[in-house]
């Protein structure tokens, strides 16, 4: 058993599921109990001290959900919803016990440790664990003497830049209920198709390459896919025509004539012994010996017809101010060594379009909320004090195939998608031509446009890991 010593005990209903939850007051640890009935007593889940709550009896869990909701849901999609929501809810509850029984010292350290107890109020400032925002805007500081009263006092302001990225401007609230939506709701249990499954995640900020990391001998970045984010909820909708897949690389031509390679490749000399170790003589001897170098390449050149030809028509064209004398003298152009030249990688764009007809009242409700999710996920959120704009939520995409049953396995001969963003939706209410609803005002058909563009691109390393060994790869 977990818990040790003091306990207290509270009943509580999570999705129908009679619950009861035991909790040490002094150290925050708890432990979630299914409550009687006719499974009995069975232990479902707990949290540590490092308050990271996991299941300890999936099968039991799924049991229970799927008996008491009329669901047929899998482990690992009840699973979610307990990460969702469930989690959140037993800490509320976990939190009441600990702030009504555990004495101010011991409220103070969970509040204020480590790993906090989310919702424990410390009795020395009145916040909960992990509250920073105030609820009245604080008093603003007295100018420091000496300072510009337009530019304020740096007293208490972060001076690192290690203290400036750590600042939190705000963070994005849930405000997804329903964990789970799925269209057609008959299909809940993964019989009759394969669906595209959109998980809604929070967007997580990259930061910059910092000190550790250039030591180590890496500047780049992680991408999304390497980034911790919250999944909030999840949206299932059935495959539909038309999914394609296009991959770019920007590849542009480059240019460069003989005489400003012979330039550059001295320059480059000269620059690479800059960075010699024995610094301004590795210059110098860089120097020396791409001069030596030009000195050859115009003392071959300019003894021959072609090196004469090319600077009189040269200083002629500078002299008139006009171009392509060559041409017209010698019926030819300079050699530019046109090459193609890798530039980058480009970023992929998905698009998709579904048509949702609602069959009964319930289905209806869940297409609502469907639509409600995806515009309500691309739209930025106000930071506390309402200076910045909160990036969107961002979505995993992937195409879901349901043959054994289950609901999250990636379809094995389709592509994988990156963490993507939203980039526009549409919404057509009466896609038949004319406006017509149920008797509860229901449209009888939704046709939906979403745009999605992927959030880091593609590299040949992503096919060799996770993800890019799944059917046809990114």
């Amino acid at each position: 058993m977990l818990l040790n010593g003091k306990q207290h005990k509270s009943n509580y209903s999570w999705n129908k599921i009679p619950t009861k939850i035991l909790v040490n007051p002094e150290t925050g640890q708890a432990e979630v109990f299914g409550n009687g009935g006719i499974f009995g007593d069975t232990k479902l889940a707990e949290v540590g001290a490092n308050d990271e709550w996991k299941v300890t009896n999936l099968p039991e869990l799924t049991k229970r959900y799927n008996n008491l909701n009329g669901t047929k849901l899998t482990e690992a999609q009840v699973e979610d919803i307990f990460e969702v929501s469930g989690r959140k809810e037993f800490n509320n509850e976990r939190a009441a016990i600990i702030n009504k029984n555990s004495p101010e010292s011991v409220r103070t350290s969970l509040a204020t440790k480590q790993n906090p107890v989310p919702g424990v109020i410390d009795p020395k400032t009145g916040k909960k664990a992990g509250q920073t925002a105030q609820t009245t805007a604080p008093t603003p500081p007295e100018p420091a003497a000496g300072s510009d009263p337009n530019v304020g006092s740096a007293g208490g302001a972060a001076t690192t830049a290690a203290e400036v990225q750590a600042i939190s401007i705000g963070n994005r609230k849930n405000y997804y209920p329903d964990p789970l939506l799925v269209y057609p709701r008959s299909r809940k249990n993964g019989n009759g198709g394969d669906f595209i499954k959109f998980d809604i995640v929070t967007y997580e900020k990259s930061g910059l390459a910092n000190s550790e990391t250039l030591a180590a001998g890496s500047s780049a970045l992680p991408g999304m896919e390497y980034r911790k984010s919250t999944r909030l909820a999840q949206i299932y909708l059935p495959i539909q025509s038309g999914i394609v897949e296009g991959m770019s690389v920007d590849w542009g031509g480059g240019e460069l004539n003989p005489i400003t390679a012979a330039f550059a490749n001295m320059a480059f000399q000269t620059i690479a012994g800059a960075g010699a170790e024995n610094g301004l003589s590795g210059m110098y001897d860089g120097f020396k010996e791409s001069g030596a170098d030009l000195a050859k390449f115009f003392g071959n050149t300019l003894n021959s017809g072609e090196a004469n030809a090319f600077a009189v028509n040269y200083f002629t064209q500078q002299a008139v101010k006009t171009q392509g004398l060559l041409s017209r003298t010698l019926g030819g152009a300079i050699n530019n060594n046109l090459e193609l030249l890798f530039n980058g990688p480009m970023l992929r764009n998905f698009s998709f379009n579904f048509k949702l007809t609602p069959r009964d009242q319930e289905e209806a409700i869940e297409i609502r909320k469907i639509i409600r999710y995806f515009k309500m996920s691309m739209a930025p959120a106000l930071s506390t004090a309402q200076l910045f704009l909160l990036a969107p939520n961002v979505f995993k995409i992937s195409y879901v195939y349901t043959g054994k049953g289950d609901m999250d396995e990636n379809h094995p001969y389709l592509n994988r998608i990156k963490v993507a963003a939203l980039r526009d939706i549409s919404v057509n209410y009466t896609p038949d031509g004319s406006y017509m609803t149920y008797q509860d005002g229901s449209m009888t058909q939704y046709d939906i446009s979403l745009s999605f563009g992927e959030i880091d691109p593609i590299y040949e390393n992503d096919y060799l890991l996770n993800e890019g060994l799944t059917g046809t790869g990114w």
